[in-house]
């Protein structure tokens, strides 16, 4: 079963932040579990957002999936 989530922008700052390394590791854990950039991830969330089922890019590897997304490479 999958279940929406909203994340508080707080953990977004805790997983770059490295000061408090315990909080750091949490949020790592708990977000981005595709080892996607900030900026990547945010292009999948839009693309998901918006009901899309393909992703037009170069920078992801060619037939991944994220959900109900599924990337294809436009070059390759």
């Amino acid at each position: 079963m999958s279940a929406k989530a909203f994340i508080d922008t707080n953990v977004l700052v805790c997983l770059f932040d490295s000061r408090v390394a315990v909080k750091q590791q949490r949020a790592a854990e708990r977000l981005i579990k595709d080892q996607l950039s900030f900026w990547d991830a945010l292009i999948i969330e839009a693309a998901l957002e918006s009901d899309c089922t393909i992703l037009y890019s170069e920078d992801f590897q060619e037939g991944g999936s994220y959900g109900t997304l599924t990337v294809t490479d436009p070059f390759h």
